[in-house]
């Protein structure tokens, strides 16, 4: 462990966003919850800050406020409602070919509708109703309650988007699977365990915890202020993290009203601030193609509750632990360079033996080299050389290649004025 250092991963206890402009602003979305939800649909959900100076950390058991979910599929209850197609009675929607066989379905659960050829996915998101007893108001903690409809087409997926045509338009012989989820989102105490080993982050969830609703007084119309808009809320029955009053309205009416919605085919011209066009619910179709609801409401609440933890500067500290790798050497791993080297050094002792003379009738390597640097030289640079009758001026050496290949080197020792010094020597081979 590394005790100059310190690890640190982001954490949210009190989660009272800033409410700005006219004070009015943070009741119709907190920027952290919509920050996340559309994060996630497009691809790129909000993960926790951390810091880990060493690549190697450990984090202890952390509380944090997060937005916990709850889906249940209910597509048993979705009503049905079909008519045949034929040439008498086609379907032909603007600018497409007509379906004349087949069937043109529509599927409705409560308020909410999709098919008919027109509507892909219908989100239905209504805030959760408070109740008053006894001078005081009671909250449900469970903030929003959602109802997704959606065709999900056969064997569809993201890489073929292979969207139905027309939403509902059943061909003969094939299906559509349509689906319904009904979920609820709120605020929980979330339990997390944290590492970080070579550079790369892990959270693994623990447990999470709320309390079944709020409950605070009725309040008098002067006492509707920021002091009742920020007073905190215990999440979780232990009291260790708390939402502020404005967070819990927030999510109820602002995030609700975010999430509504549907995807569906515009078969005109649209227009500037046209309410069809909702990018993030054709994200959110896109993405059921190859999930189911439950699935990508997990996913949005995780990338929420990242959200809401890097929206405070407050975070919990870590051991930042120092990597030493120990490395147990076998004989077997140097039996191999060990016997190559003494052989080399076998060879080396040879080649020197072998390329011993006594006689230094060439002379000194610093005085002779001239003939070693023309051995790669080109055919025609050579002949010239050769014609020339250099080195050193005797015939014998006019062929300065021939020449070359018979010397070899040696070291000596070289006696003058009363010193000895060892320089390169090379004779030739044979003499002269």
């Amino acid at each position: 462990m590394d005790t100059t250092q310190t690890a640190t991963v982001s954490r949210n206890t009190n989660y009272s966003p800033v409410r700005g402009f006219n004070n009015g602003l943070i009741f119709l979305i907190p920027r952290a919850l919509l920050w996340g939800a559309q994060s996630s649909v497009f691809g790129d959900p909000i993960q926790p800050s951390w810091d880990c100076p060493s690549g190697s950390c450990e984090y202890p058991e952390t509380v944090s406020v997060g937005v916990c979910q709850v889906c249940t599929e209910i597509t048993a209850q979705i009503d049905r409602n079909c008519t045949t197609l034929s040439a008498q009675q086609p379907f032909c929607p603007p600018g497409t070919q007509c379906f004349t066989s087949g069937q043109l379905c529509t599927y409705s659960f409560n308020n909410a509708s999709v098919g008919g050829g027109q509507t892909f996915l219908d989100v239905r998101v209504n805030p959760a109703r408070s109740t008053t007893n006894n001078g005081k108001v009671s909250i449900p903690s469970k903030r929003v309650e959602m109802t997704a409809l959606y065709i999900q087409p056969d064997q569809a997926s993201k890489s073929t988007q292979s969207l139905p045509v027309a939403p509902g338009v059943i061909p003969v012989g094939g299906s559509h699977v349509a689906r319904a989820f009904s979920c609820g989102l709120s605020f929980c105490q979330q339990t997390f365990r944290a590492s970080v080993t070579n550079g790369k982050y892990v959270e693994t969830s623990i447990s999470t915890s709320q309390v079944p609703s709020y409950v605070l007084p009725i309040p008098k119309l002067e006492d509707i202020t920021d002091t009742l808009f920020n007073a905190p809320l215990a999440v979780a029955p232990n009291k260790e993290t708390n939402v502020s009053t404005a967070a819990v309205f927030a999510m109820g009416e602002g995030l609700a009203l975010s999430l509504t919605g549907t995807a569906s085919v515009i078969t005109d011209e649209p227009s500037p601030g046209d309410r069809r066009i909702s990018e993030f619910h054709r994200g959110l179709y896109e993405n059921l193609l190859n999930k189911d609801f439950s699935t990508i409401m997990s996913e949005m609440a995780l990338s929420m509750s990242h959200a809401v933890r890097n929206d405070n500067k407050e975070s919990a500290k870590g051991q930042v632990k120092i990597q030493v790798e120990h490395v147990k050497v076998h004989w077997r791993w140097i039996a191999w360079p060990a016997s190559m080297t003494f052989l080399a050094l076998i060879f080396v002792v040879i080649v020197t033996i072998k390329c011993y003379c006594k006689d230094t009738m060439v002379g000194w390597l610093g005085h002779s080299q001239i003939a070693a640097l023309f051995l790669g030289l080109e055919t025609e640079v050579r002949t010239d050389v050769d014609s020339s009758g250099v080195v050193g001026g005797r015939s014998e050496t006019a062929n300065v290649r021939d020449f070359a290949e018979k010397i070899k080197l040696r070291l000596g020792v070289v006696e003058g004025r009363g010193e000895e010094a060892i320089r390169v020597k090379f004779c030739r081979r044979g003499g002269w």
